[in-house]
Parts: C-alpha cells; structure tokens; sequence
C-alpha cells in the first residue's frame, strides 16, 4: 500500500531550498510555539504552504516550566487567528507536564479556534503511564484525534496474533475495533532518517506521517467528509523511490545483525539517488515489493519505506 505521507517541522529544519520537492507532502504541520517561546520559522513555512497550495496546521510543544495559562495565551496569540487547514495541536511528550494542562489547552483552543476536533500528538508509553484520576483520557480521546510516534518496521503484537504492521497507540485508542478510530497520523520515521533533502529542506532529517484512510480521511482534517467516495488510485506499474540507500530483503521483516541482504545473484544492492523499479504489488504497510532493473543487480524483494519516498510514474 501506497500511504499519503505529510511532514511536521519547527525552526530545525531550515530554508525550503526546493519548493517543487516540498510539495509532495500532502500536508504539513508547522510548529508555532514551544514552552513560551515562539517558533522563529513559523510565518516562513506558513506563507510557503499557502502560496503551494499544501494544507498546513499549527502545533503547539508543551513545556513543563512556563504556566499552563500563559503557553495557551501565546499559542493563541501567536497563530493569531490563521489556524490553516489542519486541526490545531498539542505535542505532549515532556514529563512533569499533567493531564489537565491538555484539557485547559483543548477547552481555550476550540473557544479560540473554532475547531472542535483538534489533534493530540504523543506515545503510547508516554501517555499511558499518565495519572488520570479525573477521567481525562476519556475527554481527550472524545475532542482529538491522535498523531502517533512510533517508529519501527516491526508488526504489533494484540494477544500474542501478529498483525499488520501499524503504530502502538495508547489508551483509549488502543480499544477501539475499527481500525480508522485507532489512529489518525502515525509518525514512523524521523531522527537520522536523511528525508530532509526528499522534501525540498536544509536539514538532513525529517519527521514522516501517514495518514490512516488516506484521502478521505484528509479530506476530512481539512473540511469535512467527501460528499462522495475518493477515486481509486490507479493500478501502478513502476515507482520511483528515493532513498540514501537500498537494501533489499528477502521477506518484509527486519532481521537484527544484518544490515544488508544479499540477492540470489550474489550481488549487493547499495546505490545512491534515486532509481527507478518495478513494483510488483502492495505489500505490508512498512515495506515495497520491488525487482530491480539489470544494471542495478536484478532480484525480487522488500524495501523498507521507513527511510524513502515513494512515487508513482507515468
């Protein structure tokens, strides 16, 4: 499966030095504030995403030592009244920050916003170990959806079944059946991942999203659901994939000690920029079923997408 992939990015990443590169992300969240401090970068990406064209939300990193109050008030005021197209969020990954600063942050955001579903960007540890004597979670779970850090190639395990590859997600997303409510962005790929120049930016890493549902479910974030179905993608034949190097895999798993497969032909494939290949159908969310051409060594297998960018060809 072929998954829309967007961006999130804060001062670290730079200039946009390619613009053409930078609108492959089919959205991009821009990081306004952190603690109390405003994010330098933030009107510099925000005009870039408005004038591409690429739906854009702000977020704001909660810092454990400023007032809860004060770092909404400057969220707030510092996005001041253009809040883009995707939900408002909240990053909530530091310790010592609770989870009533989360509910005052919900509460005063949808008051200034507008928006009433907004976006919780967090770990299942993380969120899972916070004390919640006052039903919280359950406030939160019914007034954001969740954007997920999870970064692994690995399936989860639910009752010793291995399923499909797909992010851990806390409570109380992890008990919901249908799969669309378990998530709604799961960052997969981020530090020492070497997409920054994938998408057009000055630095060597950047954080990747997939959206679960694909376009219907952007469709969504940005304005509602589609009056109709989206249309299917049409079949693909042959991708182009761009990454710092290539391993091909036998099977779609990571096997720990080794760091580059071997094809039947005996050759290793490791080549730098991007190569065109065949793809041979979808496979598991993390992984590309791929041959190579014949100057590239041939061979059937797996690439791993965790660290490329995938794209179809005409």
């Amino acid at each position: 499966m072929i998954y829309i992939i967007g961006i999130d990015i804060s001062k670290h990443q730079g200039k946009v030095e390619d613009e053409e590169l930078l609108k492959k992300a089919a959205f991009v969240y821009i990081r306004a504030t952190i603690g109390f401090n405003k994010d330098p970068r933030f009107e510099y990406y925000k005009e870039i995403c408005e004038r591409l064209g690429i739906p854009w939300g702000a977020y704001h990193a909660v810092s454990a030592t400023t007032y809860v109050g004060a770092q909404i008030q400057r969220f707030i005021s510092h996005v001041d009244g253009n809040w883009g197209q995707m939900p408002p969020m909240i990053d909530l990954e530091l310790k010592g920050v609770g989870l009533g600063f989360v509910k005052e942050w919900i509460i005063m955001v949808q008051e200034a916003s507008g928006v009433q579903k907004l976006m919780l960007y967090t770990r299942m540890y993380y969120f899972d170990e916070l004390k919640d004597t006052k039903n919280i979670k359950q406030f939160i779970f019914e007034n954001c959806y969740l954007f997920v850090a999870h970064y692994t190639d690995k399936p989860e395990k639910i009752s010793n079944i291995r399923t499909l590859n797909v992010p851990l997600v806390p409570v109380p997303w992890r008990d919901q059946t249908d799969p669309l409510k378990r998530w709604t962005i799961w960052q997969y790929s981020a530090d020492g991942n070497g997409m920054g120049a994938a998408y057009g930016l000055e630095s060597h890493s950047l954080d990747l999203d997939r959206i679960n549902g694909g376009e219907a479910t952007l469709h969504e974030l940005t304005g509602g659901f589609p009056h109709e179905d989206p249309e299917p993608p049409a079949p693909m034949s042959r991708v182009r994939i761009t990454a710092s190097f290539y391993r091909l895999r036998p099977e779609p798993k990571y096997i720990k000690g080794i760091k580059t497969m071997i094809v039947e032909n005996g050759q290793v494939l490791e080549k730098n920029g991007p190569i065109e290949i065949e793809q041979l159908s979808d496979g598991p969310i993390n992984w590309q079923p791929v041959k190579f051409p014949p100057e590239y060594g041939g061979g059937q297998g797996y690439i791993s997408l965790n660290y490329s960018y995938v794209e179809e060809l005409p």
